[in-house]
């Protein structure tokens, strides 16, 4: 069984939102064996609360760690 995490940084929004513009969010899409298993998105202070939740159970923060620097460019 093969585990994967994709994340992306960007907006979602209607045609009238600037997608250019902050505020934005991190997307995160969890995959087992090449299938969509659950997906979620979170902004800069959710994610930092995501990190540390994570890491009080032991869990890789590596991808969580990386969108967050993204967000904060």
């Amino acid at each position: 069984m093969s585990d994967q995490v994709l994340w992306s940084v960007g907006k979602d929004g209607t045609v009238q939102t600037r997608l250019d513009l902050p505020p934005f969010r991190a997307f995160f899409y969890w995959l087992r064996d090449g299938q969509l298993v659950d997906a979620g998105d979170f902004n800069a202070p959710e994610l930092e609360t995501e990190i540390l939740r994570r890491k009080s159970v032991g869990e890789d923060t590596v991808p969580f760690e990386h969108a967050l620097k993204a967000l904060q460019k």
